[in-house]
């Protein structure tokens, strides 16, 4: 039976805190992506679903947000897909 050092003990307990850090973000990630892509798909119908794949390429949260709050104003899918377009290609 092998033991453990307390180097291995304090570097798995650090990978299991980053993993769980990792984890949430990419929740956080996911989730503002289904709230845009599920009020796109509310407004516009299913025309809009290229404009949702754009949204699930962006795996940044700061620019998710933008586009979540800029994206409500938005009043066609055109509007959205610039509003998308601008705010990545600003970052």
């Amino acid at each position: 039976m092998e033991l453990m050092t307390s180097y291995e003990r304090k570097g798995m307990e650090k990978g299991i805190k980053q993993g769980k850090q990792e984890g949430k973000i990419e929740g956080k990630i996911e989730g503002k992506q289904d709230s845009i892509c599920t009020f796109l798909e509310a407004r516009f119908g299913s025309s809009a679903d290229s404009v949702q794949k754009q949204v699930r390429s962006i795996n940044n949260l700061e620019l998710l947000d933008e586009v979540l709050k800029k994206v409500f104003s938005a009043k066609s899918l055109e509007e959205s897909q610039n509003i998308i377009e601008k705010t990545v290609k600003n970052k």
